[in-house]
């Protein structure tokens, strides 16, 4: 899996609505790529979450692997701080603690091309029929991809700096 932002575009999508994006299915998931003005893109993936429910995701690599260790069994007041300077993250890595997907959530997974763990922002999708991909992108698809690609871009816009809170 790509990570979310690229710099320039996948060879061997399917381009769809005028090269705006394209799409690539595998056995394990459906890559849909967002293009940009300046040649880059967006990469999030579409993938079979449990009945009817797709999860969209986008792949963080190792982007927010400080955070996640400055939080992992960190105190309270370090995680107060944490907060107000991380908000998104902190909202993403709870609701990914209590299971809470639907509302965008950092969850670990096994990345199905190489098998290496990543974390990836989530949001899911009920209602669709995982067999047929083409409708996970209908008008509710489309608006969950939306939610999730702000979410990620303010994760990413939190996490510029990339450094560990100090005490």
């Amino acid at each position: 899996m790509r990570f979310f932002v690229q710099e320039r575009r996948g060879r061997g999508l399917r381009d769809l609505v005028d090269g705006a994006f394209g799409m690539r299915t595998t056995d394990d998931y459906v890559e849909l790529e967002t293009r940009l003005e300046d040649g880059s893109c967006l990469v999030v993936y579409g993938i079979p979450y449990g009945p009817r429910q797709v999860a969209f995701v986008a792949n963080l690599d190792d982007e927010v692997d400080v955070l996640i260790d400055d939080l992992n069994g960190a105190p309270e007041k370090l995680v107060r701080q944490i907060a107000a300077k991380y908000p998104t993250f902190v909202r993403l890595a709870h609701n990914g603690e209590r299971g809470a997907v639907d509302d965008g959530a950092l969850i670990p997974m096994t990345d199905p091309d190489t098998g290496a763990q990543t974390v990836v922002v989530a949001v899911t999708l009920g209602g669709v029929d995982t067999a047929y991909p083409e409708t996970w992108f209908e008008e509710a698809g489309m608006e969950r991809l939306r939610y999730l690609t702000g979410l990620t871009a303010d994760l990413l816009d939190e996490n510029e700096a990339r450094t560990t809170v100090v005490l």
